[in-house]
């Protein structure tokens, strides 16, 4: 499968998530091109193996000669830093936490064929703001 994939690779919240998403991706034998958010850290992720761990730094070392414009592209951020993309088709995870959202916001959103959500509350917030989740 080819896939462009934009993550965080730390120790914090969406970090975690992103270890979680790649890992998976790792033990179905999935090789995308990973374009880390910030300088990866897995310092706290004293049980990920050496192997995964090869795999990443392979996939994130080989994302600029592997990558294409028409892989489906995979995102995980805040929704006011989602506005650059790698390629299309784009999908993103985000989060909320308010029970609103401003027109820039939606207007990102928008931008997007897919937004993925974990919450009904979050999918009611877009709704509203006419973001199609």
């Amino acid at each position: 499968m080819n896939l462009n994939l934009e993550v965080p690779i730390n120790p914090v919240s969406f970090g975690q998530l992103s270890v979680n998403i790649t890992h998976e991706l790792f033990k179905r034998g999935i090789s995308p091109s990973v374009f880390p958010i910030g300088a990866p850290d897995l310092s706290a992720f004293d049980k990920v193996s050496e192997d995964y761990k090869n795999w990443l730094s392979a996939a994130i070392n080989g994302s600029l000669k592997k990558y294409k414009k028409d892989y489906p592209y995979f995102r995980l951020w805040h929704i006011n830093g989602a506005w650059e993309k790698v390629s299309n088709p784009s999908f993103l995870l985000t989060f909320v936490e308010t029970d609103q959202i401003t027109d820039v916001e939606t207007n990102i959103l928008n931008s997007y064929q897919k937004i993925f959500v974990t919450s009904q509350f979050t999918k009611r917030v877009f709704v509203v703001s006419m973001v199609k989740c």
